[in-house]
């Protein structure tokens, strides 16, 4: 139950191996990255205006029930971000809401993304890459609902993509 803004940096951030933090009904805005989890439980946040990425995730953390919006920066200078709303990079998001960011959900790592609310997210509600599982999430009014890029590789499963419901999206529903 923070309010943590204005950060050059991080808003919150747990280092490598987290030892299952909790990071829980806090609100982060305006920092460049708003939550980074490693280990971690992050779960009923509201993370908005952060520039780069609102939260990252790795190491199986679980990103839930969190409202994330605009998420807005693209580039990204020292940070990877693109205007991410959350970024797996091993995890699960599930029963978050993210609007108005550049991408909603940002697989770049295998991970789970399910029960989520995507609308209005410039790019695509969600993008991903080989070992994601994208399922039961509703996208709308974004550019592409879901974006898949997924290159053959030895012993890594493609995505799989499983009742969603996809309408409404700029640029197109699916596209693989």
């Amino acid at each position: 139950n923070n309010v943590v803004y204005d950060n050059y940096s991080y808003g919150i951030w747990t280092t490598a191996g987290g030892g299952n933090t909790l990071i829980s009904g806090n609100t982060v805005y305006n920092n460049q990255v708003g939550i980074g989890a490693d280990a971690s439980t992050v779960t009923g946040n509201t993370v908005s205006s952060n520039k780069s990425i609102g939260i990252i995730s790795s190491d199986n953390s679980l990103i839930q029930d969190n409202t994330v919006t605009l998420t807005n920066t693209i580039g990204g200078g020292a940070y990877a971000g693109a205007g991410i709303g959350i970024q797996i990079n091993s995890g699960t998001a599930k029963e978050n809401i993210l609007a108005n960011n550049v991408w909603g959900v940002y697989l770049s790592g295998g991970g789970t993304v399910e029960n989520n609310l995507a609308d209005g997210n410039s790019a695509g509600g969600i993008y991903a890459v080989n070992g994601s599982i994208i399922s039961q999430n509703v996208l709308y009014n974004n550019g592409w609902g879901i974006e898949i890029v997924a290159y053959p590789s030895s012993g890594i499963q493609g995505p799989t993509v499983t009742n969603n419901v996809v309408y409404s999206n700029n640029t197109g529903g699916i596209v693989l």
